[in-house]
């Protein structure tokens, strides 16, 4: 949820309080919202204030096997949605036909092979990508599809890479490859004491239950990340010599900021410290 969303959803729940509010202050007794209110309300979800913001973020699709290692990305401007292709090495960026970039997207090793359905992180040369399977981090080879775990010990609710702010959750893994693709900066992250939060379906049929960790305030149990460095060659675990700390981050209210990038963590230029 973007911090637009959260706003939205806070003046939906501030106006339709203050619209309970005035009318019990006015007559005495509680009036029923009509639906004009309700309408008023919408006016301010996601779904509607979205498309009011223009640029506001990019999400590189990587087209395999390109030797000018160019990458596409879609974004909202003046025009609608478009689709940009940029050229990293000429510095250029320019409008793209659609269609080849979905043929792309089908094509993308991050996105097709034997982790289909994942989300999967790439290595910076492209070779190798990283992916959770049964709460454990995985990396598939793309050339050969060979897939090998890189940890044994993540179980439910204690599991790597894991992506769960509790109000935003995927598949997809949260790390950062070194610059020279052989080591893995991620975490193993404790929610095995955190309350859950519930949503049922309300389409026809029978509902479904989701159930995820979901701390809330006045909690005693949050979720605790233990920071590691994995030697993806000879598959190793190094703990870093500091007591697990809690999911947070200085930049917004997840680990992971500006779409999918891990924040406060980056890797020296040579892969050789952690910052």
């Amino acid at each position: 949820m973007t911090f637009i969303s959260r706003l939205a959803c806070c003046g939906v729940a501030c106006l339709l309080a203050t619209a309970g509010l005035r009318a019990q202050s006015s007559t005495g007794a509680s009036t029923a919202l009509t639906a004009a209110d309700y309408a008023h309300a919408e006016q301010f979800m996601t779904y509607n204030t979205a498309p009011l913001v223009l640029h506001s973020g990019v999400r590189a699709s990587w087209l395999p096997g390109d030797p000018a290692d160019r990458f596409w990305y879609r974004v909202t401007t003046e025009k609608g949605v478009e689709v940009v292709m940029v050229d990293p090495g000429k510095a250029t960026k320019s409008a793209c036909d659609l269609p080849p970039c979905k043929a792309a997207e089908r094509e993308d090793p991050v996105r097709g092979g034997a982790a289909a359905g994942r989300y999967a992180e790439a290595s910076p040369d492209r070779k190798r990508v990283a992916f959770v399977r049964d709460w454990n981090l995985w990396v598939r080879d793309v050339a050969t599809g060979r897939e090998t775990p890189l940890t044994k010990d993540g179980i439910k609710d204690f599991g790597y890479a894991t992506d769960n702010a509790g109000w935003a959750r995927s598949d997809r893994p949260i790390l950062r490859w070194s610059p020279d693709s052989k080591k893995i900066a991620t975490f193993q992250q404790d929610e095995r004491g955190v309350g859950e939060m519930y949503l049922a379906t309300t389409s026809v049929g029978h509902p479904r239950l989701s159930a995820w960790k979901y701390p809330l305030p006045g909690d005693s149990a949050i979720a605790m990340i233990r920071r590691v460095v994995i030697d993806v060659d000879q598959p190793r675990v190094i703990s870093l010599q500091m007591p697990p700390d809690p999911h947070r981050s200085t930049l917004c209210d997840h680990v992971i900021c500006r779409g999918t990038e891990w924040a406060d963590v980056e890797w020296y230029p040579d892969g050789s410290h952690l910052a």
